[in-house]
């Protein structure tokens, strides 16, 4: 059944003039949205997924990076001002005895340190070089763990005297 109270071009009680009477916003148009994903093979999707997400070279959590840039800038600022007050340091000598513009041109060499945080990687990159470094760690306790399993070896030969076979 359709609704005959705002047939007649009025505008609803309470609204002001000029106030859009319908609450929702036109839809987009099919073209510029589509629900329905165009990747239909799982293993191309898993490709694009890999391709698409990206993580901090420094395996870090993303929080923790945020921490982790903030105290290195403000380690770097604070080495800049402490090689600029040592630059400018004079052995308690009296003002009109010191050479300002050989102390100001110390100060202008004094270069801050420039802070550039390292591009995230792609996932997929960052997958192949995890796998690098847990080749690279593979077997480093292999040489103690074979030598605590002769220790407990012998210590259980050194327990048990060795077993008699039954004669038949």
């Amino acid at each position: 059944m359709v609704s005959t109270r705002f047939l007649s071009g009025g505008v609803p009680p309470g609204v002001p003039a000029g106030f859009p009477t319908h609450p929702l916003r036109p839809r987009p148009s099919p073209a510029s949205f589509s629900p329905v994903s165009k990747l239909k093979n799982p293993h191309v999707k898993k490709q694009v997924s890999l391709e698409r997400d990206r993580r901090s070279p420094t395996g870090a959590y993303d929080a923790s990076t945020h921490e982790q840039v903030a105290k290195k800038k403000a380690r770097i600022n604070r080495a800049h001002r402490h090689e600029v007050h040592q630059k400018l340091h004079v052995d308690g000598a009296p003002v009109e005895e010191l050479d300002l513009d050989g102390l100001d041109s110390k100060v202008v060499t004094a270069q801050r340190e420039r802070f550039k945080k390292p591009p995230a990687l792609p996932l997929a990159e960052f997958i192949e070089q995890q796998k690098g470094e847990r080749t690279q760690r593979a077997g480093t306790h292999a040489p103690k763990a074979a030598a605590a399993k002769a220790r407990k070896a012998a210590k259980e030969a050194k327990k048990s005297p060795p077993k008699k076979k039954a004669a038949k």
